[in-house]
């Protein structure tokens, strides 16, 4: 992740804005399959900063209970879309 911080500002300035849920979600991250999908989501959030026409928020509808979009993404601050990563197992 540093060297994503080091070469994009605009993945700087969201890791920073989102400091304190990426912190929790590391904290909480115990197991291989864990970790691979942080690292997943972060790696989609630093591709979709490349664009500067996106703006990408970080799960923005928070929620203990439900399980709720990882990004939204705002095209040219007016079309809004949400999503949620999900990785699949082979077997």
């Amino acid at each position: 992740m540093g060297r994503w911080i080091d070469s994009s500002r605009r993945f700087k300035e969201f890791t920073t804005q989102y400091r304190s849920k990426i912190h929790k979600k590391i904290r909480l991250a115990q197991s291989d399959p864990a970790i691979q999908d942080l690292t997943a989501e972060l790696d989609v959030a630093y591709q979709l900063l490349q664009q500067k026409q996106f703006t990408v928020a970080y799960e923005p509808y928070s929620s203990e209970k439900v399980r709720n979009p990882d990004f939204a993404v705002i095209f040219k601050y007016y079309l809004r879309l949400s999503g949620i990563l999900t990785r699949t197992l082979s077997g």
